[in-house]
Order: C-alpha cells, then structure tokens, then sequence
C-alpha cells in the first residue's frame, strides 16, 4: 500500500512513533533514518541517477540579496493568464523581450480556496510557476516583471537567489 506524506523525514519519523508499523518503509535519506531508528534497506533505490530534490525557504518578508560578482542569479514568480488566445504568449513574452532566459514553467490548477473568492469566468485557470535567469536588481528583470503585472491579473514574485550548478 502507497501512502503519500507531505515529506520524506516527515514519513520516516511516523513510522518510528507509530508500532503498527514494524513492516512499513519509507523512502527518506539516510539521515533521517538515523535520526529516527531505522534500519536501511537499500540505497539509491532512484530510478534516474540524476535525481535530486530542490529546496527553497520562503519568507512573507522580503529578505535582501547580498550578491556576489561571478554568481549567477535566478528569480521565481507566479502568475496568472487570462484565458484568450496568445494571453500565455503576452505574458511569456515580457521575458524574451528582454533576453531573460526561462528555465522553468510549470502550471497548475488554481487551489479551491482562492477559486472561492473568483466568479465563475475565472475558475478553471492556472497558476504559472516561472524560473528564470536573473536578479530582482538586475534593471531588465524589473521591466519585465512591471510588464507582467500590466498583462497579468495576479503576478507575485516568489524570490531572487543564488542559481545552484549541479
């Protein structure tokens, strides 16, 4: 039987408190099965050996950008497209107007507890997930995201950091 959890530690620790799971595992790292009393039963049981996880902290509060010079940046958004033909183009072309490299677009259905608040035209919308090359300092990141937020009905800026080279 699968289960999902909200996170791989998370799973590890539930298994440890709970005694009706002596035949139970989780996929965790090591780590967590060290913290948590378990015994290891295999290691990268990964199907791709590229497999990683990204992690990010977010705050509600801006936190500052100390940049480094050399160190490339990325910037994470989300946002919303109106549902016309060429809305998704307009909005994505804020970016190559300014040769701000994407490298990540992901979209999802927006959750039930803001389509509460929509009227029904709105209410099979996505919300897009945007990476891309570039800090908020930077001046053509700024333009960008301004041009967005005039062709988008909801755009918040998730964050600039460090862009991680694997």
């Amino acid at each position: 039987v699968k289960e999902a959890v909200d996170d791989t530690a998370g799973a590890a620790q539930g298994i440890s408190l709970d005694p009706k799971c002596r035949d139970v595992a989780a996929l965790a790292s090591s780590l967590a099965g060290e913290l948590y009393g378990l015994d290891l039963l295999d290691r990268d049981c990964q199907d791709n050996d590229q497999n990683l996880t990204r992690f990010i902290v977010l705050s509600r509060d801006p936190q500052p950008i100390a940049e480094e010079a050399g160190v490339e940046y990325k910037t994470s958004i989300v946002f919303t497209a109106g549902d016309e033909p060429g809305d998704l183009f307009k909005a994505l072309s804020v970016f190559a107007l300014r040769d701000l490299d994407l490298t990540k677009i992901e979209n999802r259905p927006i959750p039930a507890f803001i389509v509460d608040s929509m009227d029904s035209s709105e209410l099979f919308q996505n919300l897009f997930y945007v990476d891309f090359k570039g800090s908020l300092r930077e001046e053509a990141c700024q333009n960008a995201l301004r041009h967005l937020s005039e062709v988008s009905a909801f755009m918040r800026i998730l964050g600039s950091y460090p862009a991680d080279v694997f």
